[in-house]
């Protein structure tokens, strides 16, 4: 529910110049804790399995960490000037306009068609870890655990280079986030070994990190407008036929 209120929120903190080495820094962050994290998971499942206590402190874990987590968005003071609170009416006119817009941006929509791959990779990172386990002859706690650090190495990858360091522009960051999840394809398809499902994860982890860095700043400048919300919140609807289809 608030993800499209976030996103907009991300871009006007920070400015067009400053956005993607800005969410670099954010997502690097939030994947060398997903790399402890998975460490931590390996370590349980290795010795309790998954047992209902385990889990449990798992779940119980994450959700204190959500908590502390949104408390420093209360320090955050976004760049522009707030514009005057419209009336009852005054949004209601603001949402039609501006989700029109949205579903009249040509630019808009053929942007969203591309992520087609995107869906597709959440269709095998959904499957490949049982893939692996069931007939691979992987271990689980491998699966769960290194197949996500693996991942994650990826996108701390992307992020250094495509965010921190900006290399390439924002379209050929786009396109490269495509041919490096066809890359990783044949990997799963093709061969057995723990080796090339680790190698998969971390193309997997870099293709996904570089859609991530780009989807934001890429909306807010195709939209060219102050509160670019309703892009953001249309954009879930409109996929539907991708993300769930697939």
């Amino acid at each position: 529910l608030i993800l499209p209120i976030w996103q907009n929120y991300l871009v006007k903190i920070f400015s067009p110049d400053q956005s993607v080495p800005a969410l670099a820094v954010m997502w690097m962050t939030q994947s060398v804790t997903k790399i402890l994290g998975s460490y931590v998971i390996l370590r349980t499942v290795e010795r309790y399995a998954f047992a209902t206590h385990s889990v449990s402190l798992i779940f119980a874990l994450v959700g204190a960490v959500f908590v502390v987590a949104s408390l420093p968005f209360l320090i955050t003071r976004e760049a522009d000037e707030a514009s005057p609170v419209p009336s009852a009416v005054g949004r209601r006119r603001h949402l039609v306009r501006s989700v029109g817009a949205a579903l009249r941006d040509r630019n808009f929509l053929l942007f969203l068609g591309s992520d087609l791959e995107l869906y597709g990779l959440t269709g095998i990172v959904s499957f490949y870890a049982a893939f692996a386990t069931e007939h691979c002859g992987v271990k689980p706690s491998v699966a769960s655990g290194l197949f996500v650090a693996a991942m994650y190495v990826g996108s701390v990858a992307a992020n250094l280079l495509l965010g921190w360091f900006n290399l390439l522009e924002l379209r050929r960051k786009a396109m490269l986030s495509k041919w490096v999840c066809l890359a990783g394809v044949p990997l799963v398809c093709a061969f057995c070994g723990p080796w090339a499902f680790l190698a998969a994860s971390f193309l997997f982890g870099f293709s996904r990190a570089t859609r991530h860095l780009v989807f934001v700043p890429a909306v807010k400048r195709i939209s060219g407008l102050a509160d670019a919300t309703a892009y953001f919140a249309v954009t879930p609807v409109l996929c539907l036929p991708l993300s769930v289809g697939i």
